[in-house]
């Protein structure tokens, strides 16, 4: 039961989102229709036309889930009559026509489902003509009092756009990567955080000067719209006749003062306190969204590129000293190739053990060891490698004294001691 009434209150939340959006597009198409059709500006046909707009989404979305809706679709084209009471003949039938093609587009953005994703023709229209109308508003009479509301709207129009486009981007692209409905959840609120952060600094900065003009204009249009609830029981005046009359004597107006300097100083100080902190949660929601939800082979493309860094950085840190011993550099020539592999292995086995040059012998004793299966390490000296092939005959196939006398012969040619001590020099090092 809690779950569906979720899921209810989720789709009538989008309705309502998807009619205050429609309806602030429309505006600027509403304010000329009521100014030089309806002959009056009344405000409150803006909320009434978003309501029924809305009322005719939420029936239409009933009728395409199979439901009968014949009863409430009646009750709502017969409120569209509600206006005739409170204006004129003609403004109210002007009135009552625009609430009827309220209900009727909500109808169908209800049964064709056009809730769930924003419609980018209707709100783009708009704001092209709240732009135009609000440029004109400059130099028409007529529209000069509604240019903060147009630029109210206008702002409205855009900031609901971008919310709705920005969620319908996200929800396909969790799709196409198959992303779970929570992680989905936690990537909107997230997301929709940090754009209602950038619309509330635009918001703020735009309207920071005209401040007490946009209050003023908001007293006005409250004021206008309790008057147009409860009726006006005079007539207007006609204007040449308002022009006749003699304008009664009004009190002289008190010097225009200005601002102390500290009041300047302080709203200065405030604005720059709040751009601050809008940055600076902005820059904690990015990087909460970079730590936990960046894509994972990215996060292991990082990873590998910092361990391999890491990996070449403790290489070259490390010296010779704390490493193992090297020996020097010294090129030992290879044996050439012999005729015959019974004549080869007989003299490869005289030069190993009486041949004349023992350098020779000893690269000889290391290629075939090679051959045969010993990992040679160009950390081993002479002797630590004849002890390694000693142990083990399979590598060389020599006796233990033979392959001994070969490195004891190396040792005296090349060191020119019988043996290599086992201690480790400090002298240069190099590779057998």
């Amino acid at each position: 039961m809690q779950s569906e009434k979720r899921i209810l209150m989720r789709r009538m939340l989008s309705m309502l989102g998807n009619s205050l959006l429609e309806t602030a597009a429309c505006y600027p198409y509403l304010l000329l229709y009521m100014i030089y059709a309806m002959g009056a500006a009344a405000g409150w046909l803006l909320p009434l036309i978003c309501l029924f707009h809305a009322l005719g989404t939420f029936i239409g979305s009933c009728q395409a889930d199979g439901k009968k809706a014949l009863l409430p679709t009646a009750l709502l084209m017969a409120a569209s009559l509600l206006p005739l009471p409170v204006l004129g003949i003609r403004a109210a039938i002007l009135a009552a026509v625009v609430l009827f093609l309220a209900i009727l587009r909500g109808l169908v953005v209800g049964r064709k489902e056009m809730w769930r994703a924003v419609q980018l023709n209707l709100p783009l229209a708009g704001l092209a003509a709240c732009l135009i109308v609000y440029a004109a508003a400059s130099r028409v009479q007529e529209l000069e009092p509604y240019r903060p509301l147009l630029y109210f709207m206008g702002l409205f129009t855009l900031f609901t756009f971008l919310l709705r486009w920005n969620g319908d981007r996200v929800r396909y692209a969790s799709n196409a990567q198959e992303t779970d409905r929570q992680l989905l959840r936690r990537i909107l609120s997230r997301n929709r955080w940090m754009t209602w952060l950038v619309l509330a600094m635009i918001a703020l900065l735009s309207i920071w000067n005209g401040l007490g003009e946009g209050l003023a204009y908001i007293k006005h249009w409250l004021t206008g719209l309790l008057k147009g609830l409860g009726g006006s029981e005079h007539p207007e005046v006609p204007e040449q006749l308002a022009e006749n009359q003699p304008e009664p004597m009004k009190p002289p107006l008190p010097p225009a003062t200005h601002s102390p300097k500290w009041v300047h100083i302080l709203s200065q100080a405030l604005l720059f306190l709040m751009i601050a902190l809008v940055a600076a949660a902005l820059l904690f929601l990015l990087y909460r969204l970079v730590q936990k939800w960046l894509p994972e082979k990215f996060r292991d493309w990082i990873a590998r590129l910092a361990q391999r860094l890491r990996l070449m950085r403790e290489i070259r840190s490390v010296s010779l000293d704390e490493g193992n011993y090297v020996d020097e550099v010294e090129k030992l020539e290879r044996v050439r190739k012999r005729p015959g592999r019974l004549r080869k292995r007989r003299k490869a086995e005289l030069s190993l053990t009486d041949a004349s040059d023992p350098r020779s012998a000893y690269g000889s004793l290391i290629h075939r060891a090679v051959k045969r299966g010993y990992r040679f390490r160009s950390s081993f000296t002479p002797s630590e490698n004849g002890a390694a092939l000693t142990a083990d005959r399979e590598y060389t196939g020599l006796e233990a004294n033979d392959v001994k006398r070969i490195i004891s012969r190396y040792n005296e040619v090349r060191y020119g001691v019988d043996d290599k001590p086992e201690g480790k020099p400090s002298s240069k090092g190099g590779r057998v």
